[in-house]
């Protein structure tokens, strides 16, 4: 039950953390004007990958801390 319930966990965790990542990373760097068509296609890229980062995390973390 631990590693798919901290896969989902983890799947919400990265997606949040790659959105925020790449907006923040924008606004640091001063990129763009700051309207969402030109933070969008890199958008469509972080979050997917966020959420299957931080879903394998979370299954990884989820069998270990099944095994103790």
């Amino acid at each position: 039950m631990w590693p798919w319930l901290l896969a989902v966990v983890g799947v919400v965790l990265g997606g949040i953390v790659g959105v925020v990542a790449t907006i923040l990373v924008f606004a640091t760097l001063h990129l763009g004007s700051g309207s969402y068509e030109e933070v969008l296609p890199v958008l469509l890229l972080t979050l997917p990958a966020g959420a299957a980062a931080g879903g394998w995390l979370g299954y990884r973390l989820g069998k270990r801390l099944g095994r103790t």
